[in-house]
């Protein structure tokens, strides 16, 4: 159950382990099903849109609410929530 309109609530589900680097969410947005969106994509806009889901994986792990989140990494809500839930098991919060 998720309590809305509590100023500084945090999910309570914590997962502990590593989050893996950078380069395998990289791989992974170079072998999905929309890899031909990526594909044109600059090496360094690539490794930025890769970092910025490496960082709201981190940061759902530690509980923060989605909103929070996107306001931190400077994506959409929706653009977050759609990349981060289906991910891969392995690189999932």
């Amino acid at each position: 159950m998720q309590i809305h309109g509590i100023a500084g609530y945090r999910d309570t589900h914590v997962k502990n382990g590593q989050t893996p680097p950078v380069e395998a969410y990289k791989n992974y947005l170079l072998r999905g099903n929309n890899s031909k969106r990526y594909w044109s994509y600059t090496e360094a806009k690539l490794h930025s849109f890769a970092s910025k889901i490496r960082r709201a994986v981190i940061m759902r792990k530690q509980g923060e609410s989605w909103e929070f989140i996107s306001y931190t990494v400077d994506l959409h809500t929706q653009t977050l929530k759609k990349h981060v839930e289906f991910l891969p098991l392995e690189l999932q919060p």
